[in-house]
């Protein structure tokens, strides 16, 4: 989950990747597969005020619950 969503906020540094839309096909204990859209940074449109430098495994909890994933995540600014 950690890397992933560093990964995610890498397309963003790199490339003015912004996502909205995750439809994610596959998640177990170790794995997660996902298909994600969304659009360019474009500061007309989009307001940022603080960006995310990385997640972080501090206090990382991802959990089942039925058929549901919960997961907190802490990420650093």
């Amino acid at each position: 989950m950690v890397h992933w969503l560093n990964e995610l906020n890498f397309l963003f540094d790199t490339e003015g990747l912004l996502f909205a839309v995750f439809d994610i096909t596959l998640i177990d204990n170790r794995h997660i597969e996902a298909t994600v859209r969304g659009e360019r940074y474009d500061p007309a449109r989009h307001s940022i005020k603080t960006t995310v430098k990385s997640a972080t495994y501090h206090q990382l909890e991802v959990l089942r619950s039925d058929d549901m994933w919960k997961a907190r995540v802490i990420f650093d600014l």
